[in-house]
């Protein structure tokens, strides 16, 4: 099991471009660090798997776009 120390890097932005309305972009694993990339997530067969321990993200870059509105 290799559990080194990695970056995590997210950040948000809000736009607001009326007084009820704004826009917001969100990113997280900007950098992206997968446990997938420094070691296996599972060994052993397919009908018979063994799952490491989860210690890093699995999934890689997420950005979300949004609109709020506000009532």
């Amino acid at each position: 099991m290799n559990k080194q120390g990695y970056l995590f890097f997210a950040s948000m932005v809000e736009y607001k471009f009326k007084k009820h309305c704004s826009v917001i972009l969100n990113g997280e694993n900007l950098l992206d660090y997968r446990q997938s990339k420094s070691e296996k997530l599972f060994t052993g067969s397919i009908s018979n798997p063994r799952f490491n321990t989860l210690w890093a993200p699995i999934d890689g870059k997420v950005i979300n776009l949004c609109l709020k509105l506000s009532l």
